[in-house]
């Protein structure tokens, strides 16, 4: 496949969507479903919940000031005030689809730079697609308000087949919704960086520059609190290409606790 690479340096500002995944305001959410004590609890009971305990988030009333999640959520309970409950409940699913895009985002990343190589081992296709219907179930059954509901490309990774040529266009695809995805929440600003926007979302792989895969990848994930990751940073080889891969895969294995 031909590489077609995109110089959009220019757009580091235009990244809105990237700062919500580290410190986030909570503010209203209008949506018909009012959330209750117990979908919280239903929160505090998510596998996923040591990893996004730990979230930071600030409050309209405590803007230079953040708290844990789970210290948000502990308070929420207590005071058992509706427009708080609906705040905080939203805000943990907010925490878990942007982890399981993000890892979606990885997944797809390094599944194309192994692809890419021309790396046709069966046991590749088949640990990719396990991860991903982890990664969809984990979402599968949430309430979406006003996020982007990308589930349709995570379940696009479970199906990836024998065919290696086929299953490189798969991930290409996937990969390129995320990136635009994670860039901005405005499609018009996306068309606005991209003069063939809709080319980017079949086959033309997105190649990012350094600057930009950094700001996307960098820091993600903290696994348990301890060890970092190096994501970010380009593989140099096949080798290493399938490393990261496979470290991924586990990652996903791990954390995400559904067949």
């Amino acid at each position: 496949m031909k590489m077609f690479s995109l110089t959009i340096e220019t757009v580091l500002i235009t990244i809105c969507s990237i700062t919500c995944l580290n410190s986030s305001t909570i503010v209203e959410v209008q949506s018909i479903y009012k959330p209750t004590i117990k979908d919280l609890e239903e929160i505090q009971n998510h596998f996923l919940w040591n990893y996004i305990k730990e979230e930071r988030v600030k409050t309209s009333y405590q803007k230079f000031v953040s708290k844990p999640y789970d210290f948000y959520v502990e308070e929420t309970i207590r005071t058992q005030i509706e427009s708080r409950i609906n705040r905080s409940y939203w805000r943990g699913i907010q925490f878990i689809i942007n982890r399981t895009y993000r890892y979606t985002l990885l997944l797809a990343i390094f599944a194309y730079e192994s692809l890419n190589y021309g790396v046709e081992q069966s046991y590749l296709l088949e640990g990719i697609e396990k991860a991903a219907r982890k990664l969809y179930k984990a979402v599968e059954h949430l309430r979406f308000d006003r996020m982007e509901d990308l589930r349709a490309e995570i379940i696009d990774l479970t199906t990836l087949g024998g065919n290696f040529k086929n299953a490189l266009n798969t991930v290409t695809s996937t990969m390129n919704r995320y990136i635009l995805y994670f860039i901005t929440t405005f499609d018009l600003e996306k068309i606005k960086m991209f003069k063939h926007f809709s080319l980017y979302l079949k086959s033309k792989p997105i190649i990012l520059p350094l600057q930009v895969r950094a700001r996307l990848l960098s820091g993600f994930p903290t696994h348990r609190g301890y060890h970092k990751y190096d994501f970010h940073v380009p593989p140099v080889g096949v080798i290493e290409a399938v490393a990261k891969l496979m470290n991924i895969i586990q990652l996903i294995n791990s954390e995400y606790l559904v067949e």
